[in-house]
């Protein structure tokens, strides 16, 4: 006992950690998250983002970035990636090394760099599910619903309508000012290209009601909906 106690207080102060590299896709949240009530609204800024988008795409073909070819878009759906203080690049390499299916078209960095990883006309593996919403008891809430429609609903082929974008996080309780920025410089700029409608701009919580990501608009929705409105704002809608 003595030996394992000197081996972690050891670790401890080298900065040592045997855990792997969180997955993504199936966080494991390690801390209580604050009481969200009368929270201060994410630092945004007013000028536009200019979009700088770096290529750095998953090998087609693989597991990942099978191919197949997006249907007519539907939507966007946001989602953090569920591991503290993780780049774009090191979430990259984890799903390009994956064996089961997960993945985003973008990611977005702490410094607000753009990660393109799958092309917008190809399908990324980001809000599958099988698991009925615990409060509808639906797969899919009603939100997703609106969003997506019924028929994609029941047939769980949502990835082939939605364009998936992840975000990287510093901490459990915030995405970066310059992450936010970014996210929406690019989902304006989807907006803008493709006719879709800011209100079809949604989070992975709230397509399938049980997967709490992020976790903080999950708990505290009234930040996902100040961020549409800077959205609405980009595009002058």
């Amino acid at each position: 006992m003595l030996k394992i106690l000197w081996e972690k207080f050891i670790n401890w102060i080298l900065g040592i950690s045997k855990t792997p590299v969180e997955d993504p896709y199936v966080p494991e949240v390690k801390e209580e998250l604050p009481v969200t009530e009368n929270v201060e609204k994410p630092t945004m800024e007013e000028k536009e983002v200019s979009l700088q988008i770096t290529e750095n795409l998953l090998v087609k073909g693989s597991t990942n970035r099978r191919g197949d070819a997006m249907r007519d878009l539907r939507g966007i759906v946001l989602h953090w990636v569920g591991a503290v203080n993780q780049t774009s690049l090191q979430t990259r390499n984890f799903i390009a090394n994956r064996t089961d299916f997960g993945s985003y078209n973008y990611l977005i960095n702490h410094d607000g760099e753009i990660m393109r990883l799958i092309p917008e006309n190809e399908v990324a593996w980001h809000v599958g599910t099988s698991q009925p919403d615990p409060v509808s008891k639906l797969i899919y809430t009603p939100r997703a619903r609106e969003i997506i429609g019924d028929q994609v609903a029941n047939a769980k082929t949502a990835n082939w309508h939605t364009i998936g974008i992840g975000m990287n996080h510093k901490t459990w309780n915030e995405f970066t000012p310059e992450t936010l920025n970014s996210c929406i410089s690019l989902c304006a700029d989807i907006c803008r290209r493709t006719g879709l409608d800011p209100s079809r701009i949604s989070n992975h919580w709230e397509m399938v009601g049980w997967k709490r990501c992020p976790e903080f608009w999950a708990k505290d929705p009234a930040q996902f909906e100040f961020f549409k409105d800077q959205v609405r704002k980009a595009i002058g809608v």
